[in-house]
């Protein structure tokens, strides 16, 4: 199964504590190029069940209080790459690990900087470090 490109929604409406994106019991799920903002709970959680994920130039942030933009239950099964990850006040967190970096070396972990975040403008401001920041070109 593929999610990309704007599958998901960019605000849901869950309840607290919920994640905007679970995904778990599933194998072989990618998760390309989508913008998560403003997650009640967690912004993409994996839980127990997922196997061999990957999710890829995807930009998350600003999940609920004490949640996280990213839960992995099972880092050696998952995939991180290229993805921005950014909190509501300041550096985006990361569910069993210290930073991002512990589970995406090709990830960055600050403000994308967004046209109109409060007006739910989600395209990236002119300076945006985001900008050519995604998957390389081969």
């Amino acid at each position: 199964m593929c999610i990309r490109d704007g599958d998901l929604p960019l605000v849901a409406a869950r309840g607290p504590g919920t994640a905007m994106v679970p995904i778990g019991e599933v194998t072989d799920v990618k998760v390309l190029h989508n913008t998560i903002v403003g997650s009640e709970g967690t912004g993409i959680e994996l839980l127990e069940g997922a196997k061999e994920i990957v999710l890829q130039g995807n930009i998350v942030v600003g999940s609920g209080d004490d949640a996280h933009e990213l839960s992995v239950a099972n880092p050696a099964d998952t995939t991180v790459s290229y993805s921005l990850i950014w909190g509501n006040e300041g550096s985006g967190s990361v569910d069993n690990a210290d930073d991002i970096t512990a589970v995406c070396e090709t990830c960055l972990n600050v403000d994308p900087l967004f046209v109109d975040r409060t007006a739910h403008d989600y395209h990236l401001a002119a300076e945006s470090p985001a900008i050519d920041a995604g998957v390389p070109h081969v």
